[in-house]
């Protein structure tokens, strides 16, 4: 990878650390499946968050397939905590992916 692309690659990463903090959004890749998660999603449409995330995520050269099998948590309007862990959440999609 040549030093510009490098540096590219650098400063997107950097927007994609930026977006998330912004929105209340913490990634960890430390597990081998990656885990999302999310603040209250009050007022914020979750496709609109998602679909952000996604051009963020890719753009900053990270695989999208990882992302959209990510285990995710958030709350949601009335501020009940949620997780794409339970088969109940898999059948209602709040995987990344869909």
């Amino acid at each position: 990878m040549q030093n510009a692309e490098r540096k590219a690659l650098d400063e997107r990463t950097d927007e994609l650390i930026a977006f998330c903090q912004a929105n209340g959004i913490h990634i960890d890749e430390r597990e081998a499946h990656l885990r999302v998660r999310m603040g209250n999603l009050a007022g914020e449409s979750w496709s609109d968050l998602v679909t952000r995330l996604k051009k963020y995520w890719t753009d900053a050269g990270r695989d999208l397939e990882r992302l959209k099998e990510a285990v995710t948590h958030y709350r949601d309007e009335v501020g009940r905590s949620t997780s794409s862990a339970s088969p109940s959440n898999r059948r209602r999609g709040v995987r990344l992916g869909v």
